[in-house]
């Protein structure tokens, strides 16, 4: 007999793949009733416990889950309400001409939003069909419903779930998540939570707070992240199953909380989804990896100040900026050709940095994943990302030949079209006495040539030269001369 199968809806497929990811299961068809027997009585040791009461709030608020007090009559009714809902698919009952909304199977119970997140309450009648004040459905899928917290995250105090169109990323997030709650879950029955508010060692992807189940943060950063790791995980099932990435993976942050439920929706299209996975492949795997790790935001305890306390970083403690924006670039369903541009501009141009800063960034051979976001993502040909390149080599080695620090300065600051127009010229001037530094055909191909994406602005083809510039520049040790770091770091101060 199997009890399920994929849904298509967003709770109800997390709901199954929870109940998977606790058993060790990959497929709905393969989960029987011991599956289902043991997954039920892992949940009611958990959701009886006390420990994530405040967790479940935001899930099945109102729920006896939730609810205070103890003795002999509590017992009961707990275990009342665990053999109606947790064991929901021990029911042999049917409600009469009742359907099942997500089998179609006949329906056992008719549920309101203490069983499940975002619909109306018990008597109701708006938005149930038939006006009917209930949600019929099926006591297997009942119990996976149960299962839902186990397969998120407490993030900022609301339930952040992943679902995708590939029932292996729905479940391989669940699975993640379930470990997550898992780790958490030993520590509290050690006693080994931290109480007070801040970061804690123990605490690896979230963050402590003051008598209540731990709480991660900046939920896109963490869906990213974590869509990454998955990604990286599954390489080699990716090339023998490419249709992974044909996916898109929608994140759903949501509080059924009677004083304001409320949800968003975050989606990872196909195209980001592509992006993402080759981002982790060789040769942008190592600068794409630095970049990530200089995106971090730092986080401190609240209420201390920065020297009082140190600063923590990574998923599920704080926000990284490069995630954020790679995030906007998809955000539409499509690819956003400006945020494409601001991405480029933001975390691969190394503009306005303290000296220590621009050695750093000069360091990191961003022109890689340069050319990857121009190339995969706004189409400009490989042709013109060459041409561009070989003029920023040539310029490189006119300024380090001559020690040429006027023009140097001038790709870097100045940010007129103008003012780099003119620096140009007069380079190529000061050159004309022995070979030109460029002709006319070969500035229309940098500045004014047209592609499958039409003409680039000036802006982002100067912001080319400069990534590729001060990549060579670094190679050949140029930025270790004393009195070109001085004016580096006296133009920035200016700035």
């Amino acid at each position: 007999m199997s009890y399920f199968s994929w849904t298509g809806h967003a709770l109800a497929d997390v709901g199954i793949a929870s109940l998977l990811a606790m058993r060790g299961k990959s497929r709905p068809e393969d989960l029987d009733s011991d599956d289902l027997e043991a997954c039920a009585a892992q949940m009611e040791g958990i959701y009886f416990s006390g420990v994530i009461g405040n967790y479940l709030t935001c899930v099945f608020p109102n729920s006896e889950y939730v609810q205070p007090g103890s003795g002999a009559a509590k017992d009961e009714k707990r275990r009342q309400y665990a053999r109606e809902v947790i064991y929901a698919f021990q029911a042999t009952k049917q409600l009469e001409g009742a359907t099942c909304v997500f089998s179609g199977n006949p329906a056992t119970h008719k549920i309101n939003r203490v069983h499940m997140p975002l619909i109306t309450g018990k008597d109701v009648l708006n938005f149930f069909p038939n006006g009917e004040g209930g949600l019929y459905i099926s006591g297997p899928y009942l119990t996976a419903m149960q299962a839902l917290p186990l397969g998120g995250r407490r993030c900022e105090g609301r339930l952040l779930i992943a679902h995708s169109d590939n029932p292996a990323l729905t479940t391989a997030f669940a699975r993640l998540y379930w470990q997550d709650n898992q780790r958490l879950l030993n520590l509290a029955s050690s006693n080994r939570i931290p109480t007070g508010k801040g970061a804690d060692p123990i605490l690896s992807r979230e963050m402590a707070a003051e008598g209540k189940f731990p709480d991660a943060k900046a939920p896109k950063t963490l869906l990213l992240h974590d869509l990454q790791q998955l990604l990286d995980e599954s390489q080699d099932a990716l090339k023998e199953s490419p249709e992974m990435l044909h996916s898109c993976v929608t994140a759903y942050w949501l509080s059924n909380s009677g004083q304001g439920p409320s949800i968003d929706i975050f989606q990872v299209p196909n195209a980001g989804l592509r992006t993402i996975a080759q981002l982790s492949r060789d040769p942008i795997r190592g600068p794409w990896r630095r970049l990530l790790h200089s995106g971090w935001a730092p986080a401190f305890a609240k209420g201390k100040k920065p020297k009082e306390t140190p600063a923590v970083k990574g998923a599920g403690l704080t926000s990284n900026r490069v995630y954020y924006d790679l995030f906007a670039i998809f955000e539409d369903g499509d690819v956003n050709e400006s945020k494409v541009a601001s991405f480029v501009k933001r975390h691969l141009l190394g503009r306005h940095l303290t000296k220590d800063q621009f050695l750093a960034w000069a360091e990191t051979p961003n022109w890689l994943l340069t050319e990857f976001f121009l190339h995969r993502l706004l189409g400009m040909t490989q042709e013109r990302l060459d041409r561009i390149r070989d003029f920023a080599d040539r310029l490189a080695r006119f300024i380090q030949t001559r020690n040429d620090k006027g023009l140097l300065h001038s790709l870097l600051y100045d940010g007129r079209e103008w003012e780099i127009r003119n620096a140009l010229i007069k380079a190529q001037r000061r050159s004309a006495a022995s070979e030109l530094l460029f002709g006319l055909q070969e500035y229309m191909d940098i500045f004014l040539a047209e592609d499958g994406m039409g003409r680039e602005s000036w802006s982002l083809v100067r912001d080319l030269i400069v990534i590729r510039l001060v990549e060579a520049l670094h190679k050949e040790g140029y930025f270790s001369k004393p009195d070109v770091l001085a004016e580096i770091a006296s133009a920035d101060e200016a700035a």
